[in-house]
């Protein structure tokens, strides 16, 4: 092969290198730079979400679950966003949410609870009638005697009580014996019929993505 030839080739494979490189490195470039799709916009604001909620920064954390939910429409949300109105002593607003989340989650575990929360919410809504005030004048009080005082007859000094010390009576020991069963009993039961209620304790609910 002739050093022309030779020089020419090398010259074209050189050229056909430079633009499969720059070729890889658009592909490479675009994919980095490639926009977050609205599952993963919406995923970012429910974390920011929580962590706003977790801050009792109520406001925030309200807005942060709509903007989630206007993304990707997950009924976590709307519980979410009742349950940070509910902190935040908005109540109309946390029955409206309420609502929704029971509209599209009709079979969620979390029903009974969510049911009790909206009630709570709409009783606290009820107009109270606000008692109307007391216009008449008021009359003076008239003036009174005091009374003398009656002297009262001393109480008899009670006699003297066992020179025992209490913890060696035996009514004190058979006292203790039945508070602590009794205690027991009682904690053994409530253990036994708790329900797992962290929602109406001011929990939130949870996606998975």
């Amino acid at each position: 092969m002739r050093l022309a030839d030779r020089s020419s080739l090398r010259t074209s494979s050189a050229r056909w290198l430079g633009v499969v490189l720059v070729s890889l490195a658009l592909t490479a470039g675009g994919a980095w730079a490639r926009p977050p799709t609205a599952k993963e916009r919406a995923k970012t604001l429910f974390k920011a979400g929580k962590a706003a909620y977790a801050k009792q920064d109520y406001k925030e954390a309200a807005a942060k679950f709509t903007a989630a939910y206007e993304l990707d429409p997950q009924p976590a949300s709307l519980l979410n966003i009742a349950q940070s109105y509910r902190s935040a002593d908005d109540y109309e607003m946390a029955a409206r949410y309420y609502q929704k989340y029971l509209e599209a989650a009709p079979t969620s575990p979390l029903k009974a609870q969510v049911e009790e929360l909206l009630r709570e919410a709409r009783s606290k809504l009820e107009k109270k009638p606000t008692p109307k005030p007391d216009l008449r004048p008021t009359e003076p009080t008239p003036a009174t005697t005091p009374a003398l005082a009656t002297p009262q007859p001393q109480p008899e000094t009670p006699p003297p009580s066992e020179s025992r010390p209490i913890y060696k009576r035996w009514w004190f020991w058979t006292a203790i014996a039945a508070v602590v069963v009794g205690t027991s009993v009682g904690v053994g039961v409530y253990a036994g019929t708790k329900e797992p209620d962290y929602v109406k304790e001011g929990g939130l609910g949870s996606v998975r993505w």
